[in-house]
C-alpha cells in the first residue's frame, strides 16, 4: 500500500546537517532542482525527492514494535526538515569518512534489541549504500516530539538512563574506539555536536554542523521487518523474515570485531565456516522474568540426536 511505503524505504543524503539551534536536520535543495514537468508528480522516487515536496511518504526512522499498534506506527515516520535554496556559505564540516544517522531505538535498554533492532538495521543500512568499509557512523538516537511510545527508550524516566548506559557500553561494537570517543552515542538534544569558536566568543558563525553522508530508514532491515512481531504470537513463525541472510548477518559480526579490533589481531575466526562442526549456542537465564525462563534441553537433545 503506496501510503505504508515510509515503513520499509531508506534514503541516502548527500550534504546532511544538523541544525544545532532546533536540534533536528535539514537538507538543502535548491530551487532549480526541482522538477517543473507534471509528470513527475506520480513518480515517487527518492532521485526527483518528492519526499521533499510535501509528499507523505519519509522513511521509518526506527525499527517498528507491532505491540504499538498501527495507531502509533506514523510517529516513525520521519524526513529531514527541507529547506529550499543554496548551501549556506558558512558551515561546519565533519570528517569526509563520517556519516551521519538519526535512529530511533526500540528498545536499547534491552541489549538484545539493542543488537538486532538497532545495530543490525543500522549496518545494513550502511551496506545497501556501501558506506559500510569506506565511513565511520556518528550515530545519534533520535528522541520522538512528546512521549516517548510504549516500552522504547523514553517510555519512563529510568528507561532513558538505561538505554543511555547501554549504548555506551556496547557502542563500541558499532564504531571505532577513537570515534566512539569523539561522538558517543546520544540524543539530538544532548550530542556533543555543539559549537566552539575560540574567534568569536558570542555566537557561532554558523548553526549548521554538516555531513558528506547521511542515512535514515530502517524500518524494514532489522530481524522481524515492519510486519512481525518477535515471537511473542504464533502469527509470528507463520512467514519468515531472516532468510538468505546467513552472509549479511556474518558480515555484520565480523563488522563489529573488526570495530573491537580484534579481527586485525587473529583472536577471532574471520572467514565463515565451510562445513561442520556448527556451533549452536542456546541462552539459559537471560531472563529474570518467570515466563521467559525457557528450558532449553530438548532442544539440545534433539540436536544431538
Amino acid at each position: 500500500h503506496m501510503e505504508m511505503n515510509w515503513m520499509t524505504r531508506s534514503c541516502h543524503f548527500q550534504f546532511f546537517c544538523f541544525d544545532t539551534e532546533a536540534h533536528d536536520y535539514v537538507i538543502f535543495l535548491p530551487e532549480s532542482s526541482l522538477p517543473k514537468d507534471s509528470k513527475f508528480e506520480s513518480q515517487q522516487t527518492i532521485f526527483t525527492n518528492q519526499s521533499a515536496q510535501g509528499y507523505p511518504f519519509g522513511v521509518a526512522i526506527g525499527g517498528i514494535n507491532t505491540k504499538w499498534t498501527h495507531a502509533a506506527y506514523p510517529r516513525l515516520q520521519w524526513f529531514p526538515r527541507v529547506v529550499h535554496g543554496t548551501v549556506p556559505p558558512n558551515f561546519y564540516a565533519l570528517e569526509a569518512n563520517t556519516t551521519m544517522i538519526p535512529f530511533h531505538s526500540l528498545a536499547a535498554f534491552n541489549p538484545g534489541h539493542l543488537l538486532w533492532d538497532d545495530f543490525l538495521p543500522i549496518y545494513v543500512l550502511m551496506e545497501i549504500f556501501q558506506l559500510h568499509s569506506q565511513t565511520q557512523p556518528l550515530l545519534i538516537r533520535y528522541q520522538l516530539p512528546g512521549e516517548g511510545l510504549w516500552a522504547g527508550c523514553d517510555w519512563r524516566p529510568e528507561k532513558v538512563e538505561v538505554c543511555q548506559f547501554m549504548m555506551s557500553k556496547f557502542g563500541p561494537l558499532m564504531v571505532s574506539r577513537s570515534h566512539e570517543e569523539a561522538f558517543p552515542i546520544a540524543t539530538q538534544h544532548t550530542t556533543r555536536l555543539q559549537l566552539n569558536n575560540p574567534n568569536d566568543k558570542d555566537k557561532p558563525r554558523t548553526k549548521y554542523v554538516c555531513s558528506k553522508q547521511g542515512l535514515a530508514g530502517i524500518g524494514a532491515l532489522n530481524d522481524h521487518g515492519p510486519d512481525k512481531g518477535h515471537g511473542w504470537n504464533m502469527d509470528d513463525y507463520k512467514v519468515v523474515f531472516n532468510q538468505g541472510r546467513g552472509g549479511q548477518f556474518w558480515r555484520f559480526r565480523n563488522y563489529m570485531l573488526n570495530n573491537l579490533g580484534l579481527l586485525e589481531h587473529g583472536l577471532v575466526q574471520k572467514d565463515r565456516p565451510q562445513g561442520p562442526p556448527y556451533r549452536i549456542i542456546f541462552s539459559e537465564s537471560s531472563s529474570r522474568q518467570s515466563r521467559r525462563i525457557l528450558n532449553t534441553q530438548p532442544m539440545v537433545q534433539a540436536l544431538k540426536a
